[in-house]
């Protein structure tokens, strides 16, 4: 480049920067050319006012603006605020869910347990009905009614279905008083019909 191309455009910037300064202040409203101006002091004092009135407007525009923008600002606040509290809740929630679950599983578990114990228990009692059944069962009627009639009458009659022989059966129920005998004689007759 030449020098004299160099002098141009320094020419042409200096030239063309305060146009392009001086336009841009006009479009944002910074500046403004005003022809016709007024000459005498009424002209020139309406012009006045209107210009404050004016920037009185823009003064309290900014202001409402800015008070809305600090109220939503102050609602953010509180919205953040209350996500946090949800958030939190949020967690206890799912705790109380985690020990709900386990203590679920430990009832369940000791439910089972229970289950077995009664189920063992069950059994045992089965078994020692039975082998008393098969005692009374052997012995004579008369004997073994008279043992008998001291025993409750589920128990009793728990031990009189389980002797296989009927007719001793018949005849135990027959060496027992006759409330005893027909107390479980009805029990016997629920129990057979399940």
């Amino acid at each position: 480049m030449k020098m004299s191309h160099i002098i141009i455009l320094a020419i042409v910037a200096l030239v063309t920067f305060p146009v392009m300064y001086v336009s841009m202040l006009i479009m944002k409203g910074n500046l403004k050319v005003v022809y016709n101006v007024p000459e005498n002091s009424a002209a020139r004092e309406q012009a006045v006012f209107g210009l404050l009135k004016q920037k009185q407007q823009k003064d309290s525009l900014v202001m409402s603006q800015s008070s809305t923008f600090r109220a939503l600002q102050q609602q953010q606040a509180e919205l953040q605020e209350e996500r946090k509290h949800l958030a939190q809740e949020e967690q206890r929630i799912a705790l109380l869910k985690d020990e709900m679950d386990k203590s679920g599983q430990e009832l369940a578990l000791k439910k089972k347990e229970i289950e077995v114990t009664v189920d063992t228990n069950k059994a045992l009692e089965d078994k020692k009905i039975k082998q008393l059944a098969k005692v009374y069962g052997t012995m004579r009627a008369a004997e073994a009614a008279q043992i008998l009639e001291t025993l409750d009458d589920k128990l009793l009659t728990k031990i009189l279905m389980n002797i296989s022989d009927d007719r001793q059966k018949a005849k135990i129920l027959g060496a027992l008083s006759k409330e005893k005998a027909a107390a479980v004689s009805t029990q016997m007759g629920k129990l057979s019909s399940r």
